[in-house]
């Protein structure tokens, strides 16, 4: 009898054993989040409580953000190897790169934001091709990482509901226009996951963003 995929996946589950491999575990296991949550709820008093204002404190989050970028650079953008060929890069597999005898280059997310800022201001005015790469990592990331912070929070606040019988608002109580708004509001936030994550091609968050712009256009 064939497994059920969600069996799969529990298969690589295991219970964190710090912060950062509670990072790490985020990013892959998708439906053993509320276990993962639970856990980081455990390392962090306060998290999902609404009267906190820092959910995650900046010790803490940082420490998530450490296994949340080895996740990214492991599974969502790989390392890259780049050999220079007119003072330009040009992506190579990796059994070409290491045959090459000259110039050449491997970019992940370590050496991106392994950089300090000289050398990515030597970059930005002598090679700018090459500090567009970087850059492209360091903004997706930092996306992707604002983007699982959000998420982080919002489970830990629902399994904090549960647990304290707290009733959240229902969005039928608010006014139209309150509620018309959350709702556009929610839509972009689904399509920046959906775009920081490369999970749907369709995600394009800067065509929704001049949607939603367009609709608020409209005043009669």
């Amino acid at each position: 009898m064939a497994k059920k995929p969600n069996a799969v996946v529990a298969e690589h589950f295991t219970i964190p054993q710090s912060l950062e491999d509670a990072g790490f575990q985020w990013g892959r296991t998708g439906v053993q989040q509320g276990s993962i949550a639970k856990y980081i709820m455990d390392q962090i008093p306060g998290l999902g409580d609404p009267s906190v204002e820092e959910q995650l404190p900046k010790e803490q989050k940082d420490r998530l953000k450490v296994g949340l970028m080895n996740h990214y650079g492991e599974n969502i953008v790989p390392c890259r190897y780049y050999v220079i060929a007119d003072n330009n890069p040009v992506e190579k597999p990796e059994t070409e790169w290491n045959e090459f005898q000259g110039e050449k280059r491997r970019l992940d997310i370590h050496v991106a934001f392994g950089m300090d800022q000289s050398t990515l201001t030597y970059l930005r005015e002598h090679e700018k091709n090459w500090y567009e790469l970087v850059q492209e990592i360091k903004t997706g990331f930092s996306k992707y990482f604002s983007n699982s912070c959000r998420e982080i929070v919002s489970k830990a606040k629902k399994l904090y509901a549960e647990k304290h019988g707290l009733k959240r608002e229902r969005s039928l109580t608010l006014v139209f226009s309150v509620r018309e708004k959350k709702v556009l509001e929610d839509l972009l936030q689904k399509c920046i996951t959906a775009s920081s994550k490369g999970t749907d091609s369709t995600a394009d968050v800067a065509l929704t963003k001049k949607r939603i712009a367009a609709y608020f256009a409209v005043t009669a």
